[in-house]
């Protein structure tokens, strides 16, 4: 199965919604913010979530990914924490500045889908995609990061009792915000 940008973005939102009041209450305190993503408990995390409403399993801290999302993993791999293919790769910073290393890190990845969740004001934003569009242009030597190889950023942008996410797709030269 492969997770179109698209699909990934309203997936996200409809988790996002069972989250809101406790990403809200815990913005801006780093550890405890970023653990309501990646928490791996009974009760699961905002990553965790998001895989089930795509049919998919999730991992976390895979090969140092914050999150990884895949379909059919062999008994033998998933002992030895392995899995043949990643489907989505998730990069969560809650520091904008140092997005842009996670970036990279996703450019060098092999995988249909990979998201960068940052947080950044809107005026902002132009300024990372910018850089994120160099980078990943230069990465981009089979020139398939358009069409195949895709590369997702959503942006956080808190104002007031809710967060604003924005969904920008790469397309190969730039990027394009989806709505």
């Amino acid at each position: 199965m492969i997770v179109s940008p698209e699909l990934f973005k309203q997936r996200f939102l409809e988790a996002v919604c069972l989250f809101e009041s406790r990403l809200v209450a815990a913005w801006g305190s780093g550890e405890a913010y970023s653990q309501l993503f990646q928490r791996d408990d009974p009760q699961g995390g905002l990553f965790r979530a998001i895989a089930e409403r795509l049919g998919l399993k999730y991992c976390d801290e895979y090969f140092k990914f914050d999150a990884v999302l895949y379909e059919r993993p062999e008994r033998r791999l998933l002992e030895q924490k392995r899995t043949e293919c990643i489907l989505v790769a998730i990069e969560h910073e809650t520091q904008a500045q140092t997005s842009i290393e996670e970036m990279n890190k996703l450019a060098i990845l092999n995988a249909p889908l990979k998201v960068l969740i940052t947080y950044e004001e809107r005026q902002k934003q132009a300024e990372y995609l910018g850089t994120y569009a160099e980078m990943l242009h230069a990465a981009d030597v089979f020139e398939d990061f358009g069409t195949l190889r895709r590369h997702l950023v959503i942006f956080g942008d808190r104002r007031g009792q809710k967060i604003n996410w924005s969904f920008h797709l790469f397309n190969g030269n730039s990027f394009d915000e989806i709505y």
